[in-house]
């Protein structure tokens, strides 16, 4: 989950992510978006490739991937580039941007996915 200082920040400022399906990567990369740690809650195929879904706390995330990936393990994933938005669902800028409080991108908790 989340280190202390981006669950407080983030969870302050009332910010959750959209997720695209498409737009997830395996594995940590804090540099192109927000990482999301969790349980595989379920997998299927979809298309050419799979789809699975992350329970993250009570949230839970549905991706797609090129590869099965088995329901019950642990995963890490990088959502890439999300679009932030308040609590009144408005479009913001995500922490870190000018006049935002500054939290590196890292691992997400339900506040962020909007659960």
């Amino acid at each position: 989950m989340a280190d202390t200082a981006t669950r407080s920040t983030v969870a302050s400022a009332g910010a959750v992510i959209g997720v695209h399906p498409e737009r997830v990567v395996t594995g940590a990369h804090p540099d192109r978006g927000v990482v999301l740690r969790g349980t595989v809650a379920a997998g299927r195929p979809a298309g050419a490739g799979w789809e699975a879904d992350l329970a993250v706390g009570p949230a839970t995330v549905t991706f797609r991937l090129p590869a099965r990936v088995e329901a019950g393990g642990e995963m890490t994933v990088t959502v890439a580039d999300p679009p932030w938005f308040g609590p009144d669902g408005i479009a913001v800028d995500p922490p870190g941007s000018p006049g935002r409080p500054s939290a590196p991108p890292g691992p997400a908790d339900a506040e962020q996915v909007g659960a």
